[in-house]
């Protein structure tokens, strides 16, 4: 991997395909930094979620010759962020997991990256009287008409709303509220996750600089047409795995 990073970098792995000798050695190599991330309160299925994305980072941070001595800083908003000891300019990263995967995106750019399972063993009304809840308590109004009509994309709005919020540093809530989901439906950018090298067993890497088309027909009947005004510009939404997520690559940094 070359150290000059080009490119948005997204690694993802299977949680349910690791052997117990391979998450040992996840144990013994992670750094201290992310190892007190793993606090003993934690599941075993969130305690192992948190340490293989925390893998995923360092991994490729390893593989791609950046400095062996570095710390996790964290910003106000809590998101954390990198430091080398030798003043090594870090590249921006953001981590997500959720049922028995991780993922994690890489960048210069600023990144977000969210993912969310959409199986949690509920039966169908079950699951619909849970995500209205949520979406009472979160969504926009706009957003919640939308979802009348069009409830499978709820999954999608909050993933690319929690995506937003880890890319720009705002807070969770600040997005949640403020930002509608529908205005940028015709800049989504699909990233295909079928493809890509393995890194390490169980492990894949997908690189891609994706270019965003300057238009692009809304394939939801009645969508609220972008606008210029609108913030964020730039957005991929993962495909082909078994889970539903959005990522955030905004812009090149400006020297």
């Amino acid at each position: 991997m070359e150290r000059n990073l080009q490119e948005l970098v997204i690694l993802y792995c299977d949680l349910n395909t690791l052997s117990q000798e391979q998450i040992r050695h996840m144990e013994e190599v992670i750094s201290d930094g992310r190892k007190v991330r793993l606090r003993p309160s934690m599941s075993h299925q969130k305690r192992l979620q948190h340490l293989v994305a925390g893998y995923l980072l360092e991994m490729y941070l390893s593989k791609a010759g950046y400095p062996a001595i570095f710390s996790y800083k964290t910003h106000n908003s809590g998101k954390p962020y990198l430091e080398f000891a030798d003043g090594t300019k870090a590249p921006h990263f953001s981590l997500s997991h959720s049922g028995h995967y991780a993922i994690c995106a890489i960048s210069n750019n600023l990144v977000g990256i969210d993912i969310e399972d959409k199986d949690y063993g509920e039966d169908d009304d079950a699951r619909r009287n849970r995500l209205q809840r949520i979406a009472n308590r979160f969504f926009t109004e706009g957003e919640r008409d939308y979802l009348t009509y069009y409830p499978e994309e709820f999954y999608q709005l909050w993933t690319y709303k929690e995506a937003v919020a880890k890319a720009f540093n705002k807070p969770i809530m600040e997005v949640l509220s403020g930002e509608d989901y529908r205005l940028v439906l015709e800049k989504i950018q699909d990233v295909d996750m079928s493809q890509g090298d393995e890194v390490e067993e169980h492990i894949f890497l997908v690189k891609t600089s994706i270019q965003v088309e300057d238009e692009r027909n809304s394939t939801i009947e009645n969508a609220k047409p972008f606008t210029n005004t609108t913030l964020f510009s730039e957005y991929y939404r993962l495909t082909k795995a078994p889970f539903v997520g959005f990522l955030v690559d905004k812009g090149r940094e400006q020297s």
